[in-house]
C-alpha cells in the first residue's frame, strides 16, 4: 500500500492511500471518500457517515474524474491522476 499525507486548500491534513484498484481518502477521524476500480466511489459528508447512510456522491460507476472532482469540490483536496494511473487505470 502506499501513502501520502495531503493537505487540502483549507488546510486541513488527509492521509492519501492507494493499493490493489483501491483509493481511500482518509480524515483524522475516519474515511471520507473512496474509489475503487472494482466497485466504484463513494464521497461522505463527514468521517465515517458511510456507516450512517449519508453519503454526498455514490455510485458504482468507477469514475475518476468524478471522483476527483467531487474530492476536490468537498474536501478541498487535489488527488494527483498519477495515483490512477498506478492503479494500473490508463489515463485519467
Amino acid at each position: 500500500m502506499q501513502r501520502k499525507e495531503v493537505t487540502a486548500a483549507d488546510g486541513q491534513v488527509y492521509e492519501l492511500s492507494w493499493s490493489g484498484g483501491t483509493v481511500w481518502l482518509n480524515h483524522p477521524e475516519g474515511n471520507v471518500a473512496r474509489f475503487s476500480l472494482r466497485a466504484g466511489i463513494d464521497i461522505h459528508s463527514f468521517p465515517m457517515a458511510q456507516d450512517k447512510g449519508l453519503c454526498e456522491d455514490c455510485s458504482h460507476e468507477p469514475d475518476w474524474e468524478r471522483f476527483t472532482k467531487g474530492v476536490l469540490d468537498k474536501f478541498k483536496v487535489t488527488i494527483p491522476d498519477e495515483v490512477f494511473e498506478q492503479l494500473g487505470g490508463g489515463d485519467a
